[in-house]
């Protein structure tokens, strides 16, 4: 027994329970035997001893039979839920009602995994509420004294083993020590018995020295070992007498019941039961072997009991003085005292034997022990089976029903497992194994729906996984602070399929084309995560090809197409178009380009030809690689045209990396490589042994982060903790030093050089602490654990040392006032954050990462929760909204109405009464709820009084979008409202988005779009290594989206279209890069202009305030403010230009209404100059000039 095994919670917590429970099994059929002796005085002492025997293998068998029950069972987790019709939470203690001005009613919010309120504690009587504290404080302190009482078990049960080994070792000395009787009448007595008692074998009889009275040894070949003052102090019949008893303890298996006895004893040594049972035995086994012994044929058994009772006092006599009294007991082979010789003497002469039951001092604690246990045994109980409830799921069965979205059940539904302990077939109960997988194990239903499976031991995570053709992706999964259900139920969405057909420039099917769709998982109620599906489908030889689980919310999906001959294309596939109905064949088409070729030459630094080197790109996702011939000629076929990182690898020799922008004109790449520098690394752990199997994670090379130029590389040290690369460039590279268990060294330098690097990991981080109520000093039974971390201060970093980043994601739900963190990277500080329910969110300080093990306690303050309950507009219980609850360093995103996943913030469902709740934070935040029939958004700072919180309900917007008179299909539609929206220090992160692809006609439709003013228009898409991916124009149109309301918008198809090109400063050098160049055009509502205070003010910030405040009461500062209101009003009623710019510096604006514009010229990146006020007049056109666009001319960038 391991300590890892005595720690385990679901082992101690069955064990003790087993170890309790045997004490009252045992001490009940002791008991019994007991009574049964006593009712039938006049049953015979064989009877009697077979029916203690018996008692000792019943309490024997009902140890691992306990055992197995306690586990089969111990109770599930009990969900704290209760009735809907339970109080509101408005009459909550612990409520805090919440609103902003202009919106509905308040709110209170929830735990973010699962559907538990506040209600639910505020609803039970106070006696109730006492009576669950205490259990749970009970729960808390079982798992952490299970360990120790079956660590002193398991030291007990040492203790005796030893004892019996050592007796038996003791046995076996006397045995080699004793001399055999070959012959004489000793021999010939015990032979004769033998024949008597139709034994086959008679027992070797040996003498022995240092013994007093006789001994049998030996399970297999007995041997009786005589005293040789009984052999010569005896006379014949006496010893004959002596050798029947002996021998019938042969003939009745004696030994063999005494070696159960000893074992018993070893198994439950602390079992007062158990040693009355094993005493008893002994007692009447000698017994037993008396009456044999006198038993005559003739009937004289009276005589021969008189000539036994004077053998065995003779054998008394024979003792030597000062041995006799620590001998004695084996005279009955097991007594304890003396007057067990006196008890067998007595009722050798057939004495009445009233046989009391004594209790030492000892027993009567004993006694006292077994009493205190029985009346705690049963909170033991039902604080272990609270307390190991996530453990002992091990050993039971997870049943799972597949249901699609009408309730029915989805027949022979496919079904992955995974986990770290993976299934066998031997552990399905119901449906079909299918296979084993490489992450996992593929099972199918059964006709109706259901698999049921055994789990072997509680899995660290658990997950299932279900993709069936109609039915939209569902993921389920558990962590190891979740406790998995025994029956499940998984609700598939109903889906649709999308298919296509994959062809060239010239319109011929293309094979094996990869189509990687991007689609999310569905996910169980309360699990928040997101998860992609990773599916992967390949054209057939018609470039066909079809998916069949695009979930029925989704009107588009999004699409990575991949050919390594051809550009690789990205791109949504809307259902109207790329919708494949029942029974029909995709037909939609795609076009693939043959895209960019790079070529080039790799030769050495002699200038001599490289063959079989090999060259690789990637765009995003997309690998493209090819070998150099004979002649170091390489061409890298099927390229974007876009900046790329080109990196080469030959043998013996440096990688090599060029960044080049793929053009149509671009010229050969060629490289030069230089023989390959050696990194040497040793990695040590922190006592100084090699920590083998270090990862050499590489992270930048030249500034930037190129980690698929590494793929080909070995990144793992050796046995011994070294790790060698030959093949080194010759500038520097930031790796991460990542030794199995331990701590990652972030952003290490390393370079070609002859002395090995060194790196000594860093200690484990253990973070670990008590939580406690901070009044009461008891332990918080159950409470949410967050690490946050602060991340190196870089240019554009997220983290940074005022930042801190909650790695929800993460986090987990710990008992028992204690819990436990171990970070594996090492960052420049790292913080614990504590959620509990009925308490205010407590923070940790800054903990370094090389503090190793450290211990951080928290004491909780008392707060009320924030809960509330959720209604949809029409004052429905809004069941299942998604509810995200922001703070300063956590973000929530928003797309379409949803929230995405770059939110990371606490976040919760509504239960089916639309309530919910969240531990109190420890500073300011901000909701944001999502439903189907609306939203919310509210901040802490703004509290009403009210217990609900009424959605504002969506505004939907369609529309059709052209260009001129024409309808474009496919084209990005994008929404950009400021309802939801927070930035900046000390408060969350809040964006909102809603994208959408118009159809083949032009239409499109939004369907959740947040209600107020805003702007709509086509949507540019901007990367930022490259700038523009198109070059075209959006019009953003400012417009009111009313709530509850459908708002139709019209898109383009009036004004004019606007043209020109952009020429750099005549001092700029080099080639400008236009793909980064935007050209704005707004309405031309110049401000106007404000005056300058007087000169003798400059110096004086308080006359000048003065200054200023009059002016801005005066007439001339009133009219100011009407002129700027006036100018503002117009930039924002009409609409706002932005268009991308072509490669040789031409661009066109379409659709610009009349009016008089000013334009500006700006650069995301690489600027070549700059242009600012440029203005120019749309004219009103006649039908002749209608499609003519206006020539701005050559616009020189200054």
């Amino acid at each position: 027994m391991t300590w890892q095994t005595i720690c385990d919670p679901a082992f101690s917590s069955r064990l003790c329970l087993t170890l309790f429970h045997s004490l009252w099994q045992v001490a009940l059929l002791s008991a019994a035997a007991w009574a049964f002796d006593r009712l039938r005085p006049r049953r015979s002492v064989e009877s009697s001893y077979v029916l203690h025997v018996a008692a000792l293998l019943a309490g024997l068998a009902v140890f691992p039979i306990t055992f197995a029950l306690v586990d089969a069972g111990t109770p599930g987790v009990v969900e704290n839920r209760t009735s809907t019709a339970n109080a509101a939470v408005a009459e909550s203690p612990r409520s805090v009602s919440l609103d902003t001005t202009g919106m509905p009613p308040p709110l209170h919010p929830g735990d973010s995994e699962a559907k538990t309120t506040s209600a639910e504690t505020a609803s039970q009587p106070p006696a109730t509420a006492a009576v669950a504290t205490t259990a749970r404080e009970s729960s808390a302190l079982w798992p952490r004294l299970a360990p120790w009482i079956i660590a002193f078990y398991a030291a007990g049960v040492s203790i005796m083993l030893a004892r019996l080994l050592r007796g038996m070792r003791q046995a076996q000395r006397l045995a080699s020590r004793a001399g055999p009787i070959g012959e004489g009448a000793l021999v010939e007595m015990v032979r004769a018995i033998a024949r008597k008692w139709s034994m086959r074998v008679a027992p070797v009889v040996a003498r022995a020295e240092g013994i007093i009275v006789p001994k049998v040894v030996g399970l297999v070949r007995p041997t009786i070992l005589m005293p040789i003052s009984a052999i010569g102090g005896l006379s014949a019949g006496e010893l004959e007498l002596i050798l029947a008893h002996e021998l019938a303890h042969v003939r009745r298996f004696d030994l063999w019941v005494n070696l159960m006895q000893r074992v018993a004893e070893t198994m439950l040594f602390f079992n007062p039961g158990l040693w009355y049972l094993s005493r008893r035995i002994a007692a009447l086994r000698e017994y037993c072997c008396d009456e044999l012994a006198c038993r005559a044929a003739d009937g004289s058994d009276a005589a021969r009991r008189t000539r036994y009772a004077a053998a065995l006092l003779r054998i008394v006599e024979l003792a030597r003085p000062g041995t006799a009294a620590a001998d004695l007991a084996a005279l009955a082979a097991g007594g304890r005292t003396p007057s067990e010789l006196r008890r067998r003497v007595a009722r050798l002469f057939g004495e009445p034997l009233a046989e009391p039951l004594r209790l030492s001092r000892g027993g009567l604690i004993a006694l006292a022990v077994v009493a205190v246990v029985l009346l705690t045994l049963p909170s033991a109980w039902h604080s272990a089976a609270q307390s190991a409830a996530p453990a002992a799921n091990g050993n039971k069965q997870f049943e799972i029903f597949v249901v699609g979205p009408d309730g029915k059940a989805v027949p022979d539904a496919a079904i992955e497992i995974r986990g770290d302990v993976p299934l066998a077939e031997n552990e399905l109960l119901r449906g079909h194994f299918v296979k084993k997988k490489s992450y996992g194990t593929e099972f199918k239903a059964d006709p109706d729906g259901r698999l049921a499976v055994r789990l072997p031991k509680q899995p660290e995570r658990f997950q299932v996984g279900i993709n069936l053709p109609g039915f939209g992706p569902y993921w389920a999964q558990w962590g190891r602070s979740q406790a998995i259900p025994e029956r499940f139920t998984a609700e598939l969405d109903g889906a649709w399929s999308v298919g296509g057909v994959v062809v060239d420039a010239d319109g011929s099917p293309i094979e094996g084309v990869s189509i990687r769709p991007s689609i999310e998982y569905k996910k169980r109620p309360g699990d928040n995560g997101q998860l992609r599906v990773g599916a992967r489908i390949m054209t057939d030889a018609e470039g066909r090809w079809q998916y069949d689980s695009v979930p029925e919310s989704m009107n588009e999906v999004f699409a990575e197409i991949n050919h390594p001959s051809y550009e690789p294309l990205r791109r949504p596939l809307t259902r109207i178009e790329f919708g494949v109905r029942p029974g029909e064949r995709p037909a939609a088409r795609i076009r693939l380009e043959r895209g960019a070729t790079v070529v080039g030459k790799i030769t050495d630094d002699a200038g001599k030809p490289i063959a079989g080197a090999l060259v690789r790109t990637q765009f995003l996702n997309d690998i493209r690689k090819a070998e150099t011939d004979e002649n170091g000629a390489y061409r890298l076929v099927g390229c974007e045209p876009t900046m790329a990182k080109i990196v080469v690898t030959a043998k013996g020799k440096a990688m090599d990396m060029k960044e080049v922008r793929i053009t149509p004109n671009l010229g050969p790449v060629d490289f030069t490589l230089k023989p390959g520098g050696t990194i040497r690394v040793r990695v040590l752990k922190p006592d100084g042994q090699p920590a083998a199997k270090t990862r050499i994670f590489f992270q930048r090379w030249r500034g930037e982060h190129v980690y698929f130029a590494f793929d080909n590389v070995n990144q793992y040290a050796d046995t011994d903790g070294r790790w060698q690369w030959d093949e080194a460039p010759p500038d520097e590279i930031k790796a991460d030093i990542c030794p199995p268990g331990g701590m990652q060294i972030l952003e290490q330098t390393l370079g070609a050089r002859d002395e090995e690097y060194v790196f000594r990991a860093i200690p484990a981080l253990v973070i670990s602490g008590s939580v406690v109520d901070a009044e009461t000093k008891k332990p918080v039974p159950s409470f949410r654990v967050v690490r946050g971390i602060r991340g190196y201060d870089e240019p554009n970093a997220r983290s940074g040392k005022t930042h801190v980043d909650w790695v929800r994601p993460e986090s987990y739900m710990a008992t028992g006032g204690r819990y436990e963190v171990r970070p594996k990277r090492a960052y420049m500080a790292h913080l614990i954050r504590i959620e509990a329910e009925g308490y205010r969110t407590a923070v940790s300080r800054d903990i370094q990462s090389d503090e190793g093990m450290v211990q951080v306690d928290f004491a909780l303050e008392r707060a009320a929760d924030i809960a509330a309950t959720v209604l949809t507009p029409d004052g429905q219980p809004a069941a299942g909204a998604k509810i995200a609850l922001g703070i300063a360093g956590s973000q929530i995103s928003v797309k379409n109405g949803v929230f995405d996943g770059s939110t990371s913030a606490a976040r919760c469902d509504t239960d089916d009464a639309g309530r919910f709740h969240f531990p109190m934070p420890e500073g300011p935040y901000q909701l944001v709820i999502l439903h189907p029939a609306g939203y919310a958004y509210l901040k802490s700072a703004e509290k009403k009084t009210a217990g609900s919180i009424t959605l504002t309900a969506w505004a939907r917007v369609e529309g059709t979008f052209r260009v001129g008179s024409k309808p474009m299909g496919n084209v990005p539609i994008a929404i950009n409202t400021g309802t939801v929206s927070s930035y900046g220090k000390d408060v969350p992160n809040i964006f909102t988005h809603h994208y959408v692809t118009c159809d083949p006609d032009g239409r499109f439709v939004l369907e959740r779009v947040f209600p107020g003013d805003g702007w709509i228009g086509r949507r540019l898409m901007l990367t930022v290594a490259d700038g523009a991916e198109d070059v075209t124009s959006s019009a953003m149109m400012p417009a009111n989206f009313p709530a509850g309301k459908t708002t139709h918008i019209d898109l383009g198809g009036a004004g004019r279209a606007v043209a020109g090109r952009l020429a750099p400063p005549a001092s700029f050098q080099g080639q400008a890069l236009w793909n980064f160049a935007l050209v704005d055009a707004a309405i031309d509502a110049a401000m106007p202009g404000m005056p300058t205070p007087p000169a003798d003010l400059q110096d004086d910030p308080a006359k000048r305030k003065e200054w200023w405040n009059q002016w801005f009461h005066s007439p001339q500062g009133q009219a100011w403010q009407k002129a700027r209101d006036a100018a503002g009003k117009v930039r924002r009623t009409n609409p706002r230009f932005t268009a991308t710019v072509a490669r040789d510096g031409s661009f066109r604006i379409d659709d610009v209404p009349p009016g008089r514009y000013v334009l500006n010229v700006r650069f995301s990146e690489h600027a070549a100059g700059r242009l600012t006020g440029f203005r120019f007049t749309v004219p009103e056109a006649g039908e002749a000039q209608h499609g003519q666009p206006i020539a701005l001319g050559v616009l020189t960038l200054q």
